[in-house]
């Protein structure tokens, strides 16, 4: 007869494992092989096993499974969530570094552009990107500074970046000025022309 406490322990290693599904399907098709059993990393998994053999195979591990399925599905889904969430918003961002970037290289005096015909690359851009991102992140957290309702912050976020987005926008397009405001007064370390 099989331990609960051991068979416990083996569901909870199985529901942590990163490739769940695999293990789990792995888990039915050696349940219904007799003489085998996991080794080394795995070995929690076999009180499983026995407990399919004891009650006539695989088909035995179906409603213990089930309950696996839900606790797996459940963190999944929230995984899936927040990445589709963290995918969403990094996406949104580096759009807007790109533009930035865009935006003050067509700032640049044509001889430098010649010279820099790819636009703003390696450390040059990495230096800037990061001073652009801190002059936004103060903008922002200036502009929210007053506001305590959670639903007037979010409006005045979202407000906020539809500005920081709409001056990026008219910066692209020739506008001295919008550039002026979004991006500051940085200026670029470049290398001298020779």
């Amino acid at each position: 007869m099989t331990d609960i406490t051991a068979l416990t322990n083996a569901l909870n290693f199985l529901t942590e494992q990163e490739d769940y599904v695999k293990v789990r399907d792995q888990v039915r098709v050696m349940a219904d092989m007799p003489n085998t059993a996991f080794v080394d990393d795995f070995v929690a998994l076999n009180p499983l096993l026995v407990y399919a053999r004891e009650r006539g195979g695989a088909a035995a591990l179906a409603p213990l499974l089930r309950v696996a399925d839900q606790a797996v599905g459940e963190e999944t889904a929230d995984k899936l969530r927040r990445r589709h969430y963290q995918h969403g918003y990094m996406r949104v961002r580096r759009a807007r570094e790109n533009k930035a970037a865009r935006a003050k290289w067509l700032t640049l005096p044509e001889h430098v552009r010649a010279k820099h015909p790819k636009g703003l690359r390696g450390a040059i851009r990495k230096d800037f990107i990061s001073y652009v991102n801190a002059r936004w992140q103060a903008g922002k957290d200036e502009a929210l500074a007053d506001i305590t309702d959670p639903n007037d912050r979010d409006i005045a976020f979202d407000r906020y970046w539809r500005e920081i987005d709409s001056l990026l926008d008219r910066a692209v397009d020739g506008d001295r000025l919008a550039a002026k405001k979004v991006l500051g007064d940085y200026v670029l370390p470049l290398p001298p022309i020779h």
